[in-house]
């Protein structure tokens, strides 16, 4: 029995290392620093499922759409942490300057403060003026930790390019149970939508700044990036708009039609909105940060059609599971909300590609070119979404988001393959 069990073992790695070759894959870099990311992935997509059915069983569509709207309304407002930091800060990590995650943590901490401000003013405006009480209450709790909360992404992308895979999913994980325990138990014994909302943001920014502060022992040298603030500054007023175009759309369902609309909304795109790159990404773009232009246009020659494909992969998973997803997690309210998560799904085949070809224009520092494709099509997606939804609704916000979606990777591989040809071509 262990003679055949060996064969067998032996005969299935040889099979993956043949795939390897055939389709031009460092098969063990992916595969060691993937096993750990795809636990860490199976373990969010649990204790998210279980968020989301305790939300959709246990409490009303007001009480879900009007979590989601604080959700939508801090996730907007991140923008004031300088994002764009944390993709500087993975390419130079990367080129070894350790100092930078410091760095990185001090301007983003400080510039955070203004998000701060910004949020209790918004906590004000629904107090005075639209008298929710709910939503004052929750926005003022938030408020002081909003600061420390950019913690999560910002040891994510110091571990992404130290390439220590393994602690970044350890302490991912650790995240997400403790958080998910807490918050779950604070809906059955209080279901007071501020305490319930202040208790998911303070353990995911104590954990979060706990496992910056173990992090740091990983800094090997002194050394800081000059141009970190600079490009990491560049980099989030380049993504402002996409930025805005993200989060804009559930903000303007929640002012402008019934709560519950975006309760509907929401749960048709808890799923559809999840794909990431928390798996196979996550070490590819450590490699990507390394690689020089050239290597960058192979890479882009060699694997562009099988990220289309695992963009259709996507697709077809959502497209097959989402009825079943949405009855097993939501009530019967919910139903209408398939419709709308099959639509929606169509927009993430062009995800993984994009992924890529955006990561290779930061790495590359193209700043006119991440300029010019990040706001050209975003802008007309955000006009879109102004005119579209009061009239459609939910239909004008998914269009406006797939029309988005595609027009950015079409925009992109034109001009950047172009301009790497024609520099290659002259070296």
């Amino acid at each position: 029995m262990g003679k055949f069990i060996y064969i067998l073992y032996t005969k299935i790695l040889n099979l993956i290392f043949w795939l390897g070759r055939y389709f031009k894959i460092d098969i063990l870099y992916f595969f060691k620093n993937t096993l750990f990311l795809t636990l860490q992935k199976l373990v969010n997509i649990i204790t998210s499922l279980i968020l989301v059915y305790v939300l959709g069983k246990y409490t009303s569509p007001i009480f879900f759409g009007q979590y989601n709207y604080v959700i939508a309304i801090i996730n907007f407002l991140v923008f004031f942490s300088l994002p764009g930091v944390n993709n500087a800060l993975i390419y130079s990590v990367a080129q070894n300057y350790d100092l930078s995650y410091d760095k990185a943590f001090q301007v983003k901490s400080s510039f955070s403060i203004l998000g701060s401000i910004v949020i209790l003013f918004v906590a004000l405006y629904y107090l005075i003026n639209q008298h929710q009480f709910d939503l004052f209450l929750s926005l003022l709790l938030i408020a002081p930790l909003f600061p420390l909360l950019h913690c999560q992404q910002l040891f994510n992308d110091f571990l992404v390019a130290k390439k220590k895979f393994k602690l970044l999913s350890v302490f991912n994980i650790l995240i997400s149970i403790i958080t998910t325990i807490l918050v779950v138990s604070a809906i059955f014994l209080v279901k007071l939508l501020p305490f319930i909302l202040f208790i998911q943001f303070l353990s995911t920014t104590f954990l979060s700044f706990l496992f910056f502060l173990k992090t740091k022992k990983f800094i090997k040298n002194k050394r800081v990036d000059a141009n970190l603030y600079p490009y990491g500054f560049f980099l989030t007023i380049n993504n402002f708009l996409p930025f805005i175009n993200y989060y804009l759309g559930p903000i303007i369902l929640g002012l402008l039609l019934p709560i519950k609309e975006l309760a509907i909304y929401s749960a048709a795109s808890r799923f559809t909105m999840a794909i990431d790159k928390n798996i196979f990404y996550k070490p590819l773009t450590a490699k990507l940060a390394q690689q020089t232009q050239k290597l960058h246009l192979q890479t882009l020659k060699i694997h562009w059609w099988k990220l289309i494909i695992l963009g259709f992969l996507f697709f077809f998973i959502l497209w097959t599971s989402l009825p079943v997803l949405i009855h097993l997690f939501f009530s019967d309210f919910y139903t209408e909300s398939i419709k709308y998560a099959r639509l929606l799904s169509i927009s993430i085949v062009p995800i993984p590609l994009s992924w890529v070809l955006y990561d290779i224009l930061v790495y590359q520092k193209r700043r006119y070119l991440l300029t010019l494709l990040m706001n050209i099509s975003t802008i007309v997606a955000i006009i879109l979404q102004l005119l579209l939804i009061p009239l459609y609704g939910i239909n004008g916000l998914i269009f406006s988001i797939i029309f988005s979606r595609y027009s950015i990777l079409i925009l992109t591989m034109l001009m950047l393959i172009k301009r790497l040809k024609i520099q290659t071509n002259h070296n």
